[in-house]
């Protein structure tokens, strides 16, 4: 009886171990999505500060 239930015991452990490893793998793939995003975000933020600011220039100059 002792046998089993260290087996199911056990075998918890190792679910959750499981289970955390593969929680801890999301939550890194979704900080680097998060990162990816915030790259493109400040990408295109600067991008179009700079066709902003080439735009009033070339409307100047003409």
């Amino acid at each position: 009886m002792q046998a089993i239930v260290d087996a199911t015991i056990l075998t918890n452990k190792v679910g959750e171990k499981r289970y955390l490893k593969k929680r801890t793998k999301i939550r890194e793939n979704s900080f680097a999505h998060a990162q990816q995003i915030t790259y493109v975000m400040d990408f295109n933020r600067r991008k179009n500060q700079y066709a902003k600011l080439m735009g009033k220039h070339t409307f100047t100059c003409k």
